[in-house]
């Protein structure tokens, strides 16, 4: 199973499309949640500097339990990513109860940058729950509002059952 995630995760970053800002309409942590966000920068001259904020379901800041290279500062973490390379950052809280939210990245100038999350969970005696979500291109127009955009999410259903969750961020 190990490797069809790691095949599933190729595939998302070759199909995706760098962008300076992005949103990830979902994580979920804590009660045997654990969410890894990656990132890489497509760059080869210089490292970027990047900046993730995370917001609970109901929009608020929410301040997160994340490992990873970088500092973190009320529900901002800024981190590095090096020329041609990546970053991942684990949010993972295994007491208390599940906590979602969704999170914004922000990286200066046009720094291609694009990413991912993969939560999962364990469950005793089920198969494991994995889910990846791409990061969604967070554009902006003439009139200041985020433009409409694509995503693809590839899944594998084989002997299990898959459902998709999208969350609007913007009006229209």
């Amino acid at each position: 199973m190990k490797l069809k995630l790691q095949v599933l995760m190729t595939a998302v970053f070759l199909g995706s499309t760098a962008f300076a800002q992005g949103v990830f309409p979902h994580f979920t942590y804590g009660g045997g949640y654990q969410s890894e966000f990656t990132f890489m920068n497509l760059g080869t001259t210089s490292a970027t500097q990047a900046s993730l904020t995370f917001f609970g379901s109901d929009g608020s800041a929410l301040a997160t339990p994340v490992l990873g290279p970088g500092l973190y500062s009320g529900n901002n973490y800024t981190f590095s990513i090096p020329p041609g390379g990546s970053v991942s950052l684990i949010l993972s809280d295994q007491t208390g109860d599940s906590i979602a939210g969704w999170a914004n990245l922000q990286v200066p100038g046009a720094a291609p940058v694009t990413g991912q999350v993969l939560v999962y969970r364990k469950y005793p005696g089920l198969p494991d729950y994995q889910a990846v979500e791409p990061m969604v291109p967070q554009t902006i127009c003439s009139t200041g509002m985020p433009e409409q955009g694509q995503t693809l999410v590839p899944f594998d259903n084989t002997n299990q059952v898959t459902a998709i969750g999208k969350r609007y961020l913007f009006g229209s």
